[in-house]
């Protein structure tokens, strides 16, 4: 979930994880970015979940990888236009409302 207080856009948004990216040059992204810091990197596999928290709460990020990537790092969250979906606030889950970070959400 992706809030106004993040993005500078009117609206809830949203975007799946694995449409998110991690990146620690802000000069190459494109797309909507929001700032933020590598609260933990968690490798699963055959690809890697990274939690950025943001002023929002904490976004979760999957990727191929990690690399470069510590836990305290300034890095920017970036989605492509494509990728991103404005939301109303009919299709929050009942366990969201009044969250729309999913900052209360555990995972």
């Amino acid at each position: 979930m992706l809030p106004p207080a993040v993005t500078g856009r009117p609206g809830l948004l949203a975007a799946r994880p694995e449409t998110c990216r991690v990146s620690t040059a802000p000069h190459l992204v494109s797309g909507l970015a929001v700032r933020g810091t590598v609260r933990r990197i968690v490798p699963l596999g055959g690809g890697t979940r990274v939690d950025v928290d943001t002023p929002a709460g904490t976004l979760a990020c999957l990727g191929p990888g990690g690399d470069g990537l510590e836990p305290g790092r300034a890095v920017v969250v970036t989605v492509a236009e494509t990728d991103v979906r404005a939301l109303e606030t009919d299709d929050l889950a009942p366990a969201t409302r009044g969250d729309p970070a999913g900052v209360g959400r555990s995972g």
